[in-house]
């Protein structure tokens, strides 16, 4: 009893000191929630881009494939519409 006698008179200043400790570490969690979110938006931002330029990537090489495969079945089918030779081909 005889401390919380002492500590009556400093009550509102106790008070007062959490609640400013309160205030600046909300004040200090709201900004750093803020710079999370902002570079949360960036990261988004460049994995965007980074996926269109994957997509773009992919298909270009989507498109040299099939005409890589148009080519080869072009080659394959002139060969063997050239099969009348009926000796050995590797013979000179």
């Amino acid at each position: 009893m005889a401390i919380l006698s002492l500590l009556t008179p400093f009550i509102p200043y106790i008070l007062i000191a959490i609640a400013a400790a309160a205030a600046y570490f909300g004040i200090r969690h709201q900004g750093v929630k803020a710079e999370r979110e902002r570079q949360e938006a960036a990261q988004d931002a460049a994995r965007e881009i980074v996926e269109e330029k994957i997509h773009d990537a992919e298909s270009k090489d989507a498109e040299i494939d099939a005409r890589a495969k148009r080519e080869i079945d072009a080659i394959k089918t002139k060969v063997d519409t050239d099969s009348d030779f009926t000796g050995d081909r590797f013979k000179f």
